[in-house]
């Protein structure tokens, strides 16, 4: 069962508190087992009652079909099903989709009898330490302000912490599920747990996203529009296979979601790449679980994607944003990620037949087309523009020899693997060779 904390007590003799919670049931009260719980986080909980109950007296036989759960006079009042009951009293009670484990003596109705249970002794076993947050409106006032916190140095590496159990907890049940024989596994204990353990990470994510800070990542060169989205800037774990903060740049739906943090963009913005310079390190200081699988594949320094380039009254705008490491007590500038944000003007011919180039779900390419490392010639061509960078809020499109990212030399692309080491850099195979035309020219009959 899933239960929210709406309050949590210490208790002076035990070692464990007392909570108020609330499910989609009605809410109560009762003893939590183990570390306390994160106020207003919700949690898949088993239901126990730590003591026998008696028919007749404890628990009794109702007309009311309706399962229920509420806090009276110190009792916890829970209504349910009577599912199943053996010789010994050891009875099953169905609350919703959750069953409640319980001893009775005396004499029970027929199975499958509505049943109430009227207890002092009811107890919480979380089934993990994870917390979630509630992303449901009903708490949407308490929980907001504390979502959209930014976070701090330390809380992040908190978050990272709890979320690497997560995930390090769900490869030892996985390994367990796969003994199992094939037709056995849906069905086993190992892959209950899993698809808890799957949610939380779900949730933890979007927990993740709205707490990152926002950033100037472009300028729209033809409506003046700033470009803000959410940027992991304190490692680089945004580019985690399994988290990829990138791919909220690769297409205009994401960058337009309506969730926190606030993002915008405008109706002349594609899409947009990244770049990760690692500045000459190797990034051993990121977490274990982290460095379990391959990541994707990384480029060392920034380039033009050529296509949408090649079209008429189409722009790019670059910006660099530094990112830090896990083992700095405060973020510094180690790695830097380069932005390139690709924008369109109304009167382009980019949308037509000869020039489009979508992926199978009618998005745009960012792979399969040419790149051009030659930044510099795409300035010269009134194509590609930079954002200040001692002021993010001014766009700069020349001249070309204020460019502050000519001298950077690419390095071709590269995976980190085991440990953090470095796989790469690779020489790109191919890379445009042709001129940069201007910006009211096109050239239709070079895609590839």
């Amino acid at each position: 069962m899933e239960v929210k904390i709406l309050n949590v007590i210490s208790e002076r003799d035990s070692k464990n508190c007392i909570v108020d919670f609330a499910t989609q049931f009605g809410s109560g009260r009762a003893e939590w087992f183990g570390s306390p719980p994160h106020l207003l986080y919700s949690y898949g909980v088993e239901f126990s009652i730590e003591e026998e109950l008696v028919w007749g007296d404890s628990i009794i036989q109702v007309e009311k079909e309706q399962y229920a759960i509420d806090y009276q006079d110190e009792f916890i009042i829970l209504r349910g099903r009577l599912e199943s009951i053996d010789a010994d009293g050891n009875a099953d009670i169905r609350i919703g989709h959750s069953i409640l484990m319980i001893v009775t003596v005396g004499s029970p109705p027929a199975q499958d009898a509505l049943v109430q249970i009227r207890s002092k002794k009811p107890v919480l076993y979380p089934h993990d330490e994870y917390g979630l947050m509630p992303l449901d409106s009903s708490y949407q006032q308490s929980w907001t302000p504390q979502l959209e916190s930014v976070f701090s140095s330390t809380t992040y590496k908190e978050f990272l912490e709890r979320y690497g159990r997560i995930r390090l907890e769900y490869s030892r049940l996985y390994n367990l599920h796969l003994q199992y024989e094939p037709q056995e596994r849906r069905d086993s204990p190992e892959s209950k747990q899993m698809d808890l353990l799957k949610d939380q990470s779900n949730q933890m994510l979007q927990e993740y996203i709205r707490r990152l800070p926002v950033h100037f990542v472009a300028q729209c060169p033809y409506c003046n529009s700033p470009i803000l989205q959410p940027v992991d800037s304190f490692s680089l774990i945004g580019f985690y296979p399994l988290i990829n903060i990138s791919d909220f740049y690769h297409s205009s739906e994401a960058w337009t979601a309506n969730l926190p943090p606030p993002r915008q963009c405008c109706r002349h913005a594609i899409v947009a790449t990244l770049s990760v310079n690692l500045n000459g390190l190797i990034p051993d200081d990121l977490p274990t679980w982290a460095l379990n699988r391959k990541w994707g594949k990384l480029h060392s320094a920034p380039r033009v994607m050529v296509w949408p380039l090649i079209a008429r009254q189409t722009s790019a705008v670059i910006h660099a944003l530094p990112i830090g490491r896990l083992d700095d007590p405060e973020p510094i500038h180690r790695y830097t990620a380069y932005f390139v944000t690709y924008f369109a003007n109304g009167t382009t011919n980019l949308y037509t037949e000869d020039m489009w180039v979508p992926t199978d779900v009618e998005r745009p390419a960012t792979e399969g087309v040419l790149y051009d490392p030659d930044l510099a010639k795409w300035v010269r061509a009134g194509r590609l523009f930079w954002l200040d960078p001692n002021d993010p809020t001014r766009l700069i499109r020349d001249p070309a020899e204020s460019f502050p990212y000519t001298n950077i030399q690419p390095q071709g692309w590269y995976e980190i693997v085991e440990k953090g080491q470095i796989n790469g850099p690779h020489a790109y195979y191919k890379t445009w060779q042709g001129d940069a035309p201007l910006h009211d020219e096109s050239l239709p009959q070079t895609i590839e």
